[in-house]
């Protein structure tokens, strides 16, 4: 939040203003700025704060990053008129332990799920989320040992047994799933995104209500696994798809 209200104000903002605008307390926003000053990403002059060197740096990294969007778009398009749902492009955010949409295609239908691009999901309980954390086993124990499972619906899965039981099937389908758990009308189909390396930063999602989703799921998967191939290959990755899962990977 500080370096989003930084770049907003490029001539600078001081101390009061900015815990103003945030809603923190002075003491507290002042340790926060301490530690991103002498990381480069925030700079003070004159009682006013800046956004730093490093700070410009993570925002030509975030940009580089949205080229994908580039690259994918095609697919992206291609599978939001072959399923007449909304079509999103999904980026893991290893910080935050969220996922954030990249980009949408939405479907000329009356009736669709409508998110925000720069939306952030929880990945326990969403399909783009999940196609993370089904990548392997480790990286869902790796989750699960400091995640707090907050249910969002009476259909969230809230037990980390389950969760895996979950992910035992996504790994061997090659897809996960999210049956009105982020709310009761709507539902998501969502596949990995590999590179050469089979390292996962994104993944594809088809989202849209839930009897919608559950009546044509087995249309939606296919032509969702159709495209995380295609975007795979377009990253370089040319293996199978999905790819066989040892008992650690």
């Amino acid at each position: 939040m500080i370096l989003e209200v930084l770049a907003e104000h490029r001539t600078g903002i001081t101390l009061t203003t900015l815990s103003q605008v945030i809603g923190l307390p002075k003491t507290s926003l002042l340790t926060l700025l301490r530690v991103l000053e002498s990381s480069g990403y925030v700079a003070v002059k004159d009682l006013r704060y800046y956004l730093g060197p490093f700070g410009y740096r993570l925002g030509a990294l975030i940009s580089s990053t949205f080229d994908a969007v580039n690259v994918f778009q095609p697919t992206l398009r291609d599978l939001s008129a072959k399923t007449q749902e909304t079509v999103m492009l999904g980026f893991l955010d290893r910080y935050s332990k969220m996922c954030s949409y990249l980009e949408i295609v939405q479907p000329d239908v009356p009736v669709r799920y409508v998110p925000s691009i720069g939306a952030r999901r929880p990945l326990y309980c969403t399909a783009a989320g999940r196609a993370f954390l089904f990548s392997g086993r480790s990286v869902l124990d790796d989750y699960l040992a400091t995640a707090t499972l907050t249910r969002h619906s009476p259909n969230t899965v809230t037990s980390k047994s389950d969760l895996r039981a979950l992910a035992k099937t996504a790994q061997k389908v090659g897809y996960a799933t999210n049956m009105g758990e982020t709310n009761t009308t709507t539902g998501a189909v969502s596949a990995p995104i590999y590179d050469k390396a089979m390292t996962i930063e994104y993944c594809v999602i088809v989202a849209g209500p839930l009897d919608r989703i559950r009546q044509r799921l087995k249309h939606i998967a296919n032509a969702t696994l159709t495209a995380g191939r295609d975007m795979s290959g377009k990253l370089g990755y040319s293996g199978a798809y999905p790819p066989p899962k040892s008992e650690g990977h």
